[in-house]
């Protein structure tokens, strides 16, 4: 009846990942190189001989870039140059990734170029044929991922995001995380956090941290199709238990914060960018120092060219300090086996949805294709009226639990197993119609009885029991395509 419901549920009967021995390793991220390839190439070019001369020194098992690898995107003379300073890593068989910023498609003489092809042309995944630790692009070739052996089989995910992530890349890089919950997870994307505090000399319009909305009134998304930084964290970053650090670019200054996933695990949020620095951004990197032994890690900013050119470290608090990161907090054994409840799929017959109308409080819906989640089901232009509020429930997923709607699963979870991770596919209409209000949807655990008869009345005000539950993920109502959602779901309300 609901065949557009999806929730796959691994199982595992092993414990936490075995401890293994991981000496100190080195992660380098090179930021905003734009000024570099356009006027100071031989900056870029000591950064990146730098890295290669101290692979071994420094233990170097990365080096991702943030994005910006040039200043005007159809000067083929900084493309040139960019390329010219990343060979040196490629000589030196130095894994490395990277993403393109607004510069890579916008600014110039000719049309913008969405598609970044003259990224893709240098920096795609041609580039990378034929080494191991190249595992794929996102089919617009401008997101990609690499696994990393850091020591003795310990295995990290370099995940490169596109620029504001449309929809089909968040989608990709879900897939990606999904197939790899055995990983730790390092995100590099381009433009997320901003330092409004240090920027505007200690008069922000707006706190510093992940762009707000109000910030994208003066600065608006670059790609048509992209998506706010909070969209980002809240959907993506928050929802997945693995990613324990983004690392972004774009806005000149150096900031860091620490939130919380829906785990309850840290994550690490990381900007730096020099290009307001002389000399195009003065040769500054970040080194990313990993003591796995310590569950942590010590960043440090360093430049290559500068003190004459014996090379000069940062040391204010925002250029050096310490992270706590227990990477083993952030993985998931791997499954010993994934059972999939899908209604009308191999016999299963167990969900029960519904939605309620705030415009028609009597009326029932449980027989319908579909739920409707919206602040404003009347869909007037101007003004949030009336809501709708969808809810879901997977019935007959344990052996032996009790059936009230609809039939047991035929290959159900045994009794003791551990439930690994779980994934709600949820396939989202667009519905734009009030710009004006949060179209954010929230999903929280139903916290009082329901059924596909239910109406808003019957529920004293479209939520049943005594209030929410305990909130599980939220996604953007705007982003119209597959979602998919890791929680674990037992009767769950959806609400605007």
């Amino acid at each position: 009846m609901r065949p557009h419901w999806i929730f796959p549920v691994g199982i595992s009967s092993l414990g936490l990942l075995q401890a293994v021995a991981v000496p100190d390793f080195t992660v380098v991220a090179l930021p905003d190189t734009q000024n570099y390839s356009d006027e100071f190439p031989a900056q870029y070019s000591a950064q990146t001989q730098w890295i290669a001369d101290n692979v071994a020194a420094e233990n170097i098992k990365f080096v991702t870039h943030l994005g910006d690898f040039v200043d005007n995107h159809d000067d083929d003379r900084q493309w040139d140059n960019a390329d010219a300073a990343m060979l040196t890593l490629d000589g030196a068989g130095v894994p490395w990734g990277g993403i393109h910023g607004n510069h890579d498609f916008l600014y110039g003489a000719g049309a913008d170029d969405f598609t970044g092809s003259r990224y893709r042309a240098l920096f795609g995944p041609a580039r990378f044929a034929g080494k191991p630790w190249y595992r794929g692009s996102s089919p617009s070739e401008l997101s990609n991922y690499q696994v990393i052996d850091v020591g003795g089989g310990y295995e990290i995910l370099f995940l490169h995001i596109n620029l504001e992530t449309p929809a089909a890349e968040l989608s990709w890089a879900q897939g990606v995380l999904n197939a790899n919950r055995d990983k730790p997870v390092f995100v590099s994307t381009h433009r997320y956090l901003q330092d409004a505090e240090d920027y505007t000399s200690g008069v922000p319009l707006v706190a510093s941290g992940r762009f707000p909305q109000f910030w994208y009134t003066f600065e608006p998304l670059y790609r048509p199709d992209g998506i706010a930084s909070e969209v980002f964290f809240n959907t993506f970053v928050k929802a997945n238990r693995n990613i324990f650090l983004v690392h972004c670019g774009h806005f000149h200054e150096e900031y860091r914060q620490t939130s919380t996933n829906n785990f309850g695990l840290a994550v690490h949020e990381i900007l730096a960018d020099f290009q307001d620095d002389p000399n195009g951004g003065d040769g500054w990197l970040r080194l990313l120092r990993f003591r796995p032994d310590a569950d942590e890690v010590f960043v440090r900013t360093f430049s290559p060219t500068r003190n004459g050119g014996a090379g000069e470290f940062r040391t204010s608090g925002e250029s050096q300090f310490l992270l706590n990161v227990d990477l083993d907090a952030y993985v998931l054994p791997p499954q010993t086996s994934l059972l999939r409840f899908q209604q009308g799929s191999a016999g299963y017959a167990g969900t029960v949805d519904t939605w309620v109308n705030e415009a028609s409080k009597g009326s029932s819906y449980g027989s319908a294709g579909g739920i409707v989640v919206d602040n404003d089901v009347s869909n007037n232009v101007f003004f949030s009226d009336e809501r709708g509020n969808g809810l879901l429930r997977f019935e007959g997923i344990f052996l032996g639990a009790p059936v009230y709607e609809g039939d047991p699963a035929p290959a159900a979870i045994p009794p003791g197993a551990t439930i690994s991770s779980a994934t709600l596919t949820i396939n989202v209409t667009d519905d734009n119609d009030s710009p004006i209000y949060d179209e954010d949807i929230f999903l929280h655990r139903a916290a009082g009885p329901w059924s596909e008869a239910s109406t808003w009345d019957s529920l004293g005000g479209g939520i049943p029991g005594p209030g929410l539950g305990a909130f599980v993920p939220e996604f953007d109502e705007r982003l119209a395509g597959v979602w998919r959602l890791r929680f674990i779901c037992t009767g769950c309300l959806c609400r605007l």
